[in-house]
């Protein structure tokens, strides 16, 4: 006869029964090989072993809740569930002290719940065929459980829950294994369903009506861990592993694959995989993650944690065959992309390889994104990349294929290292920034249509090859006049526009000339090779013109300019306007209200009129209108390395002059020999021009050889009432009046931290000559010194020529002094000031300059001292 234990409603088993049980022969090995011990205690059902090696449960409610001594079954034995549906539940909580080990078979038509706090294993030969299963060592109370309440705590233990052999759910069911530590290393499957790993303190679960269950961990636990080495499907359904992890001071592995997980798109389902670490988790990503299909759409992977560490072999797939790829999302912190050996990185090559198969997502949830090894791809897929603060290419982004497409979100600021890139060239390709969409450039026809739409949005989708503007009458500037200017927004990506050519001969429509005629938008990452420009004397109609290898007009007092991260290598400016006069740069001619920063130009400027610079012709701050103060303009981080002609007044290596308005100037230099024939000429700057405004110039330097007329300087040939700090020029300085090492002719302005080396020579009948500046009049010196050889005419000094009541403290000067008259190892003239041509000024009463801790330490002529009392000074 079979063995029968029965229990109506909440009722335990009888004393009764119990002896009747207890005269039959268990052997001890027998206690272990089946279920042991059971008790109703919620719901309706019997408890019946037919053989020695089967247990029947027939559950007669829709939920039965049975408390086990313990819960073992056997290789060999077999543990089946009758219930009366496929949703019926089945509590099945161990009271006992061991762990249960399920080493044959489990059946059932409904749902099983096994609870142990002391752990779960399914065994390798294990075979678990149910309408569902929830394996637990964390505990769900007979109460809630009769509540619907699915809310298991107390994940204490350090016992796992372990699968090491085939669970398989039947179509739209779920596997949920939850505990502090959770292991598949067998096979799971629960197509059109759920499979879930959570490993926790505590757990919600949620049973849905589509077969799908929601899963929340509401506890972290110690050494939590979830893992999976063997295969789970859900084909049309969802695998979830999670966990939560207690210690915030520490990241560990929280969450791992090595296996395999596939979640296919079924019956017109797509499939979905997640694995999260929670906010202080780390998750290991390898083997393979597989949410494809043969048709219809992909399904979608997400992978996330404080850290996310995918090795370079694991392998990702969302392809939907007939109809659209999914997307594998990637989200950490300080999320970065390398193919390093170092942990808690996103290999860059994985990231390739899965282009190739999904769309893909890489998010940063604080601070940047780094990307540090290149990313390739050539299929349609799409990356994103998105930072809470900036994204840093450190490498570059390579997308070739058909409708390819790339996208930045970002809390600051995307940033490229010089010389990286993002390719989209791509037919259809496509780009946007913070959900803006912009027009991908991939030709010098479309670089020429960008005038059609002067307010739109664009990119460079790869290299222009602009050599075909050699021919006829060239690139034509986008935007012919101020009032049509390009206000848009064009960034290179890092690429560049080569051997672009632009002619403005006999244009007088044409006044302000470049890749945009005015510019009032903002320009970034973008290189120009190889850039020809050239105008007549007929170019501006009178003469008046404004030319640069990327604009003539920057910036104006009714919109701001931004440009940023651009270069030129190798461009030839040639400017012919002896009718008229106009502004020449590098790659402005003029800006006004703008902001320039990281810029830099190589190459030659030209001009018959003067007014040129190696990067800019005329920087000035944007006039407003009455009573109002002028708008700024600033040029950081820049730099030119320009040979610069001028036949006429402001020449400068940088700037030609800084006009009304206020500038600041910043961390920049340049390198380029610098000759103009007129007033106002210098390595670095021109003319500083006078200003309300004072205008900040710091940290600076040039190195190019000088020489020019009247106000010639190794850094500016003039300064104006300007602030002028940490700067220095070393070139070598030649001219007739106010000539300075460093400045020529330096009027109410505040010089700190300064200093000259090159030599400085006066060309025949020269006047006011200095190795640090030519002319101090009205203005501030302290901490500086000079060390050239300076040779001149009358007021010639090792520190400047003259000084005219000016102030200069802690002040030295090394070099050689020779000269016909007043002239001093520090200073050559003193309160006169030689204004050539018989005119000449003198201070006024009570007026003088004051020198403290401030000496020459050269010689004169060959000799201590000649001339005047001061000269020895």
């Amino acid at each position: 006869m079979s063995k029968i234990i029965s229990s109506i409603g909440n009722t335990s088993l009888n004393r009764l029964t119990l002896a009747i049980l207890g005269s039959l022969a268990f052997g001890s090995s027998y206690a272990a090989d089946l279920p042991a011990s059971g008790a109703v205690k919620f719901g309706t059902g019997t408890i019946s072993q037919p053989t020695n090696q089967q247990m029947q449960i027939n559950q007669s409610s829709d939920k039965l809740a049975i408390e086990w001594q313990s819960f073992n079954i056997a290789e060999g034995n077999k543990v089946n569930f009758q219930q009366p549906s496929s949703n019926s539940i089945a509590l099945n909580r161990v009271v006992g002290t061991e762990g249960s080990k399920v080493m044959g078979q489990l059946n059932a038509n409904g749902r099983v719940f096994l609870v142990n706090p002391n752990g779960v294993l399914f065994g390798s030969n294990a075979q678990v065929n149910v309408g569902g299963l929830v394996a637990s060592t964390q505990d769900l109370t007979t109460t809630n459980f009769s509540l619907g309440k699915y809310n298991f705590s107390g994940g204490n233990s350090p016992a796992s829950v372990v699968n090491q052999g085939t669970i398989t759910a039947k179509d739209g069911g779920a596997v949920v294994l939850l505990g502090g530590q959770v292991s598949n290393q067998g096979n799971i499957q629960a197509n059109l369903g759920s499979v879930k790993l959570a490993a926790g303190k505590a757990t919600t679960l949620d049973f849905g009506g589509d077969g799908l269950v929601n899963i929340q961990v509401t506890g972290a636990a110690a050494n939590a861990l979830a893992e999976n080495s063997g295969f789970i499907q859900a084909d049309g359904g969802q695998v979830v592993m999670s966990a939560a992890y207690a210690n915030s001071n520490v990241l560990q592995t929280v969450v791992n694959n090595t296996g395999t997980i596939q979640a296919q798109t079924l019956s017109n389902r797509s499939g979905k995989i997640v694995l999260s670490g929670g906010q202080q988790g780390l998750v290991n990503v390898d083997g393979i993650l597989d949410a494809s299909t043969d048709q219809g759409n992909g399904g979608n992977i997400e992978t996330s944690g404080q850290s996310v560490n995918v090795s370079a072999s694991a392998s990702v797939d969302t392809r939907g065959f007939g109809g659209q790829t999914g997307t594998w999302t990637v989200a950490a912190d300080k999320l970065n992309v390398n193919d390093s050996t170092s942990s808690n990185k996103v290999s860059a090559r994985a990231v390739t390889n899965s282009l190739r198969t999904s769309n893909v997502e890489l998010i940063s949830n604080s601070s940047d994104l780094t990307l540090a090894n290149d990313i390739s791809w050539s299929t349609a897929n799409q990356l994103l990349l998105a930072a809470q603060d900036n994204i840093v290419l450190n490498a570059n982004l390579k997308a070739t294929g058909k409708n390819a497409g790339v996208a930045f979100i970002e809390g600051g600021d995307y940033l490229l290292a010089k010389g990286k890139s993002v390719t989209l060239s791509g037919q259809g390709a496509s780009f946007s920034n913070n959900g803006q969409s912009y027009t991908v450039i991939q030709n010098v026809a479309q670089l020429q249509a960008m005038e059609n739409d002067l307010a739109g949005y664009y990119v460079l989708g790869n290299t222009i090859d602009a050599s075909s503007t050699a021919q006829g009458e060239g690139f034509r500037p986008i935007g012919s006049y101020e009032s049509s200017s390009f206000n848009g927004v064009l960034s290179g990506l890092g690429n560049t526009i080569n051997q672009l050519n632009i002619r403005s001969f006999n244009r007088p429509d044409q006044a302000y000339v470049g890749l945009f005629s005015a510019l009032f938008g903002e320009v970034r990452n973008l290189g120009l090779i190889d850039t020809k420009v050239s105008t007549n004397d007929f170019a501006g109609g009178d003469g008046q013109i404004m030319v640069g290898a990327l604009a003539g007009l920057t910036g104006s007092y009714f919109m701001r300019s931004r440009i940023h991260d651009v270069y030129a290598e190798n461009v030839n400016i040639n400017t012919l306007s002896d009718r008229g006069w106009g502004w020449t740069g590098g790659l402005f001619g003029l800006i006004g209200n703008a902001d320039i920063n990281n810029v830099s130009v190589t190459g030659t400027v030209t001009s018959s009129s003067g007014r040129v610079g190696g990067l800019v012709g005329l920087a000035y701050g944007s006039m407003a209108p009455s009573n109002e103060p002028p708008l700024s303009s600033y040029i950081n981080n820049s730099y030119a390395t320009v040979t610069v002609n001028g036949s006429g007044d402001y020449v400068g290596g940088l700037i030609g002059m800084i006009g009304e308005g206020a500038v600041s100037i910043r961390n920049s230099y340049a390198t380029g020999d610098v000759t103009g024939t007129g007033w106002a000429t210098g390595g670095l700057i021109g003319y500083a021009n006078n200003s309300f405004y004072k205008t900040i110039i710091s940290d600076i330097y040039a190195t190019g050889n000088v020489s020019g007329n009247n106000g010639v300087g190794g850094l500016i040939g003039e300064s104006s009432w300007k602030v002028i700090s940490n700067a220095h020029a070393s070139g070598s300085v030649q001219g007739t009046k106010n000539v300075g090492g460093l400045i020529g002719n330096a009027i109410g302005s505040e010089l700190s931290d300064v200093y000259a080396t090159g030599n400085v020579t006066g060309n025949a009948g020269s006047i006011s000559v200095g190795g640090l500046t030519g002319v101090l009049s009205r203005s501030d010196l302290k901490n500086a010194y000079a060390t050239g050889n300076v040779t001149g005419g009358s007021s010639v000094g090792g520190l400047t020529g003259t000084s005219f009541v000016s102030t200069i403290t802690n002040s030295k000067a090394y070099g050689t002094v020779k000269g016909d008259k007043d002239i001093g190892t520090l200073i050559g003239g003193l309160d006169f000031l030689d204004l050539g041509n018989g005119w000449h000024s003198l201070p006024s009463p009570g007026e003088k300059s004051v020198i403290t801790n401030s000496y020459g330490y050269g010689t004169v002529n060959g000799k201590a001292c000649t001339g005047q009392s001061y000269c020895g000074l």
